[in-house]
């Protein structure tokens, strides 16, 4: 990881704005920052900037946050990478998150296991996500964390979204673009509403469910996929039901360096 990216990843991990949330919850992150209970020693979960080798990824995909446990579940004593872990701890457990022998870490890019590489379990976006690269690929022997990264616009997770489009803004405001600046992600994924709301409102960029638009985002030239959430009702999974044949081999030919993007 570039010194820059380390620097972002870094500034989102160790968010000042979480302190504000907790004693005030009139704070724009104050519902979302609620998932996150803190243990009697004062350790918490951490906000998640991004997972995967995203300063080297092709393809990145954008959602809302991330999942959490229950509402106000703080860390066990046995919790390996809290916020009173070092940095670097901190660091490898996101960015390193897909690789061999990562504990915890995610295995074969769908499954979750602790420190012990136990209690493990299969998470829905995760497979989502790695059926779309394979699609966007053409390859299925896509590599998790190199060929793609994950990373949302609200860096602390809550389930379904709760406290999310409160916090968007906010959230959205401090570090949506420093994120994008250090991804030379050819292809973004903005996955769901709020991802989708983020881009036109902070980045000036619409992009609707179903359209393939190009845009200089960050200082690089991208295709920007607006997909629905793979937990959207009645929605299907992949690329081409929403991109067409057509759009999705455009697509493929700009991930394998076919010249510049074709402006739709």
């Amino acid at each position: 990881m570039n010194p820059e990216a380390r620097d972002v990843f870094l500034a989102i991990a160790r968010c000042p704005l979480v302190t504000a949330a907790l004693v005030d919850s009139s704070e724009p992150c104050a519902d979302v920052v609620a998932w996150y209970g803190t243990a009697p020693d004062g350790r918490r979960y951490f906000p998640e900037p991004w997972v995967g080798h995203l300063s080297e990824a092709p393809i990145l995909f954008v959602a809302s946050n991330p999942g959490a446990g229950d509402r106000g579940s703080a860390p066990g004593p046995d919790e390996v990478i809290t916020t009173a872990s070092p940095d670097e701890e901190i660091l490898i457990s996101q960015d390193g998150a897909f690789e061999d022998g990562q504990r915890p870490g995610i295995i074969d890019g769908t499954v979750l296991v602790d420190k012990n590489g136990e209690n493990d379990f299969s998470v829905r976006y995760w497979v989502w996500t790695k059926r779309v690269a394979q699609e966007l690929l053409g390859d299925a022997r896509v590599r998790p964390g190199a060929d793609y990264a994950m990373t949302e616009v609200v860096h602390c997770g809550s389930q379904h979204q709760d406290g999310t489009w409160k916090a968007a803004a906010t959230c959205a405001s401090r570090y949506l673009d420093r994120v994008l600046r250090v991804s030379p992600a050819r292809v973004l994924v903005v996955v769901g509403d709020v991802a989708r709301w983020a881009f036109k409102d902070r980045l000036g960029v619409e992009v609707k469910i179903g359209e393939r638009v190009v845009a200089d985002i960050g200082g690089h030239s991208r295709h920007l996929v607006a997909l629905p959430h793979p937990n959207a009702r009645g929605r299907v999974w992949g690329v081409e039901p929403y991109l067409g044949a057509n759009g999705l081999a455009e697509v493929r030919g700009w991930l394998r360096g076919g010249g510049e993007p074709v402006p739709r």
